[in-house]
């Protein structure tokens, strides 16, 4: 038997309650080269053409850019791996990204490129959250607090900054998903509302050599 629409699609517009907009300093991530290529109406450009979008959006001043999900496989590795490459030959000051579910299998890939280019790659890690993929996945809180953590501390452990993404965050009922509220920051301590999680890596030598990079950062953003 189904579940009820009013459990799996959250009204906010009744939740009632005053809410105040997000103070603090404002970055542009630059969407392009990952989830502006989903769309089955969109070709795919080469990649000199994406490094002509990349130098576009370093002449802009983006502050950082997603530039793919390796996790997809070899072909998207070559491509995040020249684009980059592309960023440490320039000079360039824009922070690269990329896209990983809440899987090792997509978040080694980032580490591997990050290694072999020489330049630290923020995680975007995303889970969905929204009670109508809890329900088509047969997922519950814990489950999804379980990935999410694995995840982060994976990429954690290996010196990379994360930004942490509960998808579909509106349609959810509070506390129902992972949330700056209700996730564990990865020391072991809570998080306050849109708080950074914050864990430097072991003081020990990673597995592949990264423990000497800086304080690693995990963002927490609800995505509406």
């Amino acid at each position: 038997m189904h579940p009820p629409e009013s459990d799996l699609i959250y009204d906010w517009n009744r939740a009632g309650g005053a809410v105040f907009p997000a103070r603090g300093v404002v970055e542009l991530d630059d969407e392009t080269l990952r989830d502006g290529l989903q769309s089955p109406s969109v070709k795919s450009p080469s990649i000199e053409h994406k490094l002509k979008l990349l130098h576009l959006m370093e002449a802009l001043g983006i502050d950082s850019a997603d530039i793919g999900l390796p996790g997809a496989g070899p072909h998207v590795v070559a491509t995040v791996t020249r684009l980059a490459r592309e960023i440490v030959d320039s000079g360039m000051k824009i922070r690269p990204n990329c896209a990983a579910r809440t899987v090792a299998a997509d978040i080694i890939p980032i580490i591997e490129i990050s290694q072999k280019v020489g330049i630290p790659i923020e995680v975007s890690c995303f889970i969905g959250s929204s009670p109508i993929r809890q329900y088509a996945e047969d997922w519950d809180l814990d489950r999804m607090l379980r990935l999410s953590e694995d995840a982060v501390s994976l990429a954690v452990k290996e010196g990379l900054p994360v930004m942490y993404v509960t998808e579909d965050r509106s349609s959810p009922k509070p506390p129902a998903s992972p949330s700056p509220t209700t996730t564990r920051s990865w020391d072991g301590t809570r998080s306050g509302r849109g708080r950074e999680f914050t864990r430097r890596p072991s003081s020990k030598p990673g597995r592949r050599g990264t423990s000497g990079w800086p304080t690693a950062s995990t963002r927490a953003f609800p995505r509406r």
